[in-house]
């Protein structure tokens, strides 16, 4: 039997392309470019040029940087 089989990968959240990580997670505070130049957290490469980001990666480093920054 596969490992797998026995633990389901974690829920990362919905992946989402650049602008929607812009617009509903940093409310429109920051680019779509600067999104795709500068976060790493939860970047997942699915495609030659297709890239998405995993919602709850980001949402965690969102909480981090906010928890360092107080």
């Amino acid at each position: 039997m596969s490992v797998l089989a026995l633990h389901p990968p974690p829920d990362r959240g919905r992946l989402l392309s650049a602008d929607q990580v812009a617009r509903a997670l940093f409310s429109g505070s920051v680019t779509a470019r600067w999104v795709r130049r500068t976060l790493r957290a939860g970047r997942v490469r699915l495609g030659h040029r297709t890239v998405v980001w995993q919602e709850g990666d980001v949402l965690a480093w969102i909480a981090k940087r906010r928890e360092s920054a107080a």
